[in-house]
């Protein structure tokens, strides 16, 4: 409340009473000490959290070798793999398994992008929802999930963004990976882009609305650019044999401009 000056004095305070042994000793009484154990703590967590995350996915590369030796034994008919299978669907190291599933592609995006801050949030919030799961709080995985790949499908990396709507697209009903020749999945994919692509017209449209109700001609004329040059974009799909690649610039563009005008 009273900002670094008061924190200061505190500390001063603090730092003579552990002086004249009139309070236990701790580091973080100290001045610039205690700025070094923060940020040994904030290292010493992140480790936790990688130490908790490789754990985890040596249980996760374990099960997936279980359940693919089951699945090839079973067929190939024996009986005994199929009940085997059905052990494993109900057991606490598949629930585990789901979960990091989910996440992992995601993560390996966020890898690839170089987007380290991104992949260590996401990390952590895997980590926490699998200690949930194994303290048999109640969680709903399958909805905190959504929530993460809805929202990171909104990302403005295009490695990361693709990623979680496939990700989407495959929790929806969708059979294969990105580029598959799958109907269903492309089907569910490419609405989930023309989602977000709307919504991005939609805030830019309504930004231009804004500025002219409020009288910011300034404003105004720089998101009317900024969708001229949105439209030039658009355009260029018409004309192009590298659809895909036009899609994305045009992406890039919209993006780009929503970013700079803060929208």
């Amino acid at each position: 409340m009273f900002g670094g000056w008061f924190s200061t004095a505190d500390k001063l305070v603090k730092m003579g009473e552990t002086a004249f042994s009139d309070r236990e000793f701790d580091w973080r009484n100290m001045l610039i000490a205690n700025r070094v154990v923060k940020t040994g703590d904030e290292r010493t967590a992140d480790r936790k959290v990688k130490n908790e995350f490789f754990k985890y996915k040596d249980g996760y590369e374990a099960t997936k070798r279980l359940l693919k030796k089951y699945e090839e034994a079973a067929n190939g008919g024996a009986l005994d793999y199929a009940r085997k299978i059905d052990w494993l669907h109900h057991s606490k190291d598949y629930g585990r398994f789901l979960i990091f599933d989910s996440y992992n592609g995601l993560l390996d995006a966020y890898r690839e992008s170089g987007d380290m801050a991104g992949q260590s949030e996401v990390m952590r919030e895997m980590v926490d929802l699998l200690h949930d799961y194994d303290d048999d709080k109640p969680v709903n995985a399958e909805n905190v999930i959504d929530s993460r790949l809805r929202q990171t499908m909104m990302s403005t990396d295009s490695i990361v963004s693709k990623k979680a709507a496939s990700e989407l697209a495959k929790r929806a009903g969708g059979k294969d990976g990105y580029g598959s020749s799958d109907k269903a999945y492309n089907t569910i994919y490419t609405s989930l882009r023309n989602d977000v692509d709307l919504d991005e017209d939609t805030k830019l449209q309504v930004a231009e609305s804004d500025a002219k109700e409020a009288g910011d001609k300034a404003l105004e004329s720089e998101i009317r650019k900024a969708r001229l040059e949105v439209t030039k974009a658009r355009k260029e799909l018409e004309t192009t044999s590298d659809r895909e690649a036009a899609m994305e610039h045009l992406r890039r563009v919209r993006r780009g401009a929503i970013e700079r005008l803060g929208i």
